[in-house]
């Protein structure tokens, strides 16, 4: 039996946090395996139905169908007034009720401001038509009718969305994830058939966006309320939170009262007092935590969607539909390892961090670190003064194994992500340019592989690499930064704004759609360096590590070499076997069939001999660092 029985209650809960820390490890680690799976047959059933579709309309339509309606007037409202408060769901510690009440309460709030917004993109796309069917006149007036109602079926599709929002967040914020990934696989299936239908079977044009995305809206909205309504029996709807935070499920009672007065102290009631009669409930509905890091991440969410989608927004008003249609088929190219894998992992990497830092905040105010007042301020009294400083010690003691636990945990999380993910990056930016020209010609014809894609789409290819180190290093940021520093980084983001600008009118006037990529990989790189440099050294060396160094977190070096070997190796064989072939084909030359042949697969066998080889090297450096990250949950069980 321990002298101090009190430091028993500190080991416990240092017991209980730490198995905590492995449930959300487990629980994220499970989720990026199913939000991956299920977008991989949803991936191959989108691309199947994007080439048929691809092929079955021409490109103006395709440029107005998928930027205006998908991208803008579809996902534009949607992601700038909900993706803030889907990022605080994953910081929240949900194990408090009036957490989880806030969450709906704000969803519900937003949910007019969304619909007000989408009306606002409407009017703007109303008065402003795409040029071909406004120059058309009165000889095209079905295309004008065609168009307006396609963007009335995309309002019904928003309303869809935002009364899904509650039960989503809900949902996310308790990470449910295969829940997730079973509606999203269904919702994905359901577009695509929907839009091969009308396209292909029907002859429809730009209509059949809009009524695909109806689908893809509807199949959620009855996923998310039949499970939360038939199976949970809850239907969250907004109501004022409890006076004090009641732990959601069954706990004891010492766990209970705990919780309770941590959120007392850390969600003070605006309007009742602990001695009015009516001091069970109270007018209050959002915690004042929630929403500051909502306001934060809402914020951060419009300059983001701002600087990702500039060159969508230009390209609408001011390109042509032609441009429109060659950068849809490159970004749809292009995105399909972003979507599979980079935004899944990114999800719960910031799910993982954002989870285990409000975990570490909740022991330290509420568990380990205030054990020894609570301890010392009690009725029992111990008769020597040595007593209470050993007793204090052990407590420290206990706090600190729980802070090194939880920053050793933390960078196993984001080194491995950060490596596994680069390695993919730097893979398709080795070999994405050398084989860009041939997956176009395979997939669309020459109709689209003698046009200037295949260039944009090498370029594509090296931008994945940019957009793989910014989502994991972003992900870092908004998991473990408090909201004053995620507020810093919403002012750098302003910079970041301004040397975009900058380089699109640089850029995109010399180099075209090419200039674009430029500027994204420009801005991507600014983002990256800012995240590295003021947030990740800093976090790591005031944690302890002082011998952390950003270098540490890339691969090595024989790694990095191998990847620069294979890009100058697969050039090579691209400019003197492939593209002399190539241009035999396109042109209708002398070049005999079996020729042509034998030059496209001494390419493509190049380029797999010195994938296998770079692959292998990775390996040998990098392989137990990633069997731990994917098994370290399962090591500890």
């Amino acid at each position: 039996m321990s002298l101090y029985p009190e430091n028993q209650g500190g080991t416990q809960i240092l017991i209980l946090h730490m198995a905590q820390q492995q449930k959300i490890i487990q629980s994220t680690r499970s989720g990026v395996a199913s939000l991956i799976s299920s977008a991989a047959v949803g991936k191959v059933l989108n691309f199947g139905a994007n080439v048929l579709i691809t092929r079955a309309i021409g490109r103006k339509v395709l440029g107005t169908g998928s930027l205006r309606l998908d991208d803008l007037l579809f996902l534009g409202p949607l992601v700038l007034t909900r993706e803030g408060l889907r990022r605080a769901a994953y910081r929240s510690n949900t194990s408090n009720a009036n957490t989880q009440q806030s969450l709906i309460n704000l969803t519900w709030l937003v949910a007019p401001a969304t619909v007000l917004v989408a009306l606002a993109f409407a009017y703007v796309m109303f008065v402003s038509p795409p040029a071909e069917i406004a120059s058309a006149g009165d000889n095209n007036v079905n295309d004008i009718d065609k168009y307006h109602r396609a963007m009335l079926y995309t309002l019904l599709a928003i309303l869809f969305a935002v009364l899904t929002e509650p039960v989503f967040v809900l949902a996310q914020s308790q990470l449910r994830t295969s829940l997730r990934a079973n509606i999203e696989m269904f919702a994905v299936l359901g577009k695509c058939l929907a839009m091969l239908y009308l396209t292909v079977g029907l002859g429809m044009d730009i209509e059949a966006f809009a009524i695909a995305n109806i689908v893809y809206s509807f199949i959620p909205l009855c996923g998310y309320w039949s499970y939360f309504l038939f199976r949970e029996k809850r239907f969250p709807r907004p109501k004022p939170l409890l006076r004090a935070g009641v732990p959601v499920g069954p706990s004891s009672s010492s766990s209970a009262s705990a919780s309770a007065s941590a959120s007392a102290s850390s969600f003070p009631s605006a309007s009742a007092s602990p001695a009015s009669p009516s001091s069970s409930t109270s007018s209050q509905w959002c915690t004042q935590e929630m929403q500051d890091t909502a306001v934060v991440f809402w914020w951060q969410s419009v300059q983001k969607w701002l600087l990702e989608n500039g060159e969508k927004v230009i390209l609408v008003f001011i390109g042509t539909t032609m441009q429109q249609g060659v950068y849809v088929v490159v970004d749809r190219l292009g995105s399909i390892i972003v979507r599979l894998l980079f935004q899944p992992a990114e999800e719960m990497t910031l799910a993982t961090l954002g989870k285990l830092t409000a975990l570490e905040r909740s022991s330290s105010s509420s568990g380990i670190i205030t054990s020894t007042s609570e301890s010392t301020n009690s009725g029992r009294r111990v008769s020597s003064m040595d007593a209470h400083a050993t007793k204090a010690t052990n407590n420290r003691e206990v706090y600190y194994k729980n802070h090194e636990a939880m920053t050793e945990m933390i960078h196993i999380n984001f080194s491995g992500w950060l490596l596994l993910l680069s390695s993919v990056g730097l893979t398709f930016a080795s070999f994405g340019p050398c084989f860009s020209h041939l997956l176009l010609h395979l997939l669309y014809g020459a109709t689209w592989s003698a046009t200037s894609a295949p260039v944009t789409l090498g370029w594509y290819c090296v931008y994945v690499l940019f957009m793989a180190t910014n989502g994991v290093c972003e992900a870092f940021v908004q998991g473990t930064s408090t909201s004053k520093g995620i507020g810093k980084y919403n002012r750098w983001m302003v910079v970041f704004s301004i040397v975009y600008m900058c380089a699109v009118c640089t850029l995109l006037p010399l180099f075209g759609a090419v200039g674009l990529i430029l500027a994204n990989m420009i801005k991507m790189l600014c983002r990256i360096g800012v995240c590295a440099v003021v947030y990740i050294r800093p976090f790591f060396r005031e944690r302890g590590r002082t011998k952390f160094t950003l270098t540490s977190l890339l691969p090595h070096y024989r790694v990095l070499g191998l990847f620069a070997c294979s890009f100058v190796i697969l050039q090579c064989t691209q400019q003197w076997v492939y593209m002399p072939a190539a241009i035999q084909h396109i042109q209708g030359g002398n070049m005999s069939v079996r020729v042509m042949a034998a030059r496209v697969v001494v390419h493509v066998v190049c380029g797999v001999l010195c994938l296998a080889v770079t692959g292998r090297e990775v390996w040998k450096h990098h392989g137990e660092q990633l069997k731990e990250l994917l098994t370290r949950g399962e090591k500890r069980d």
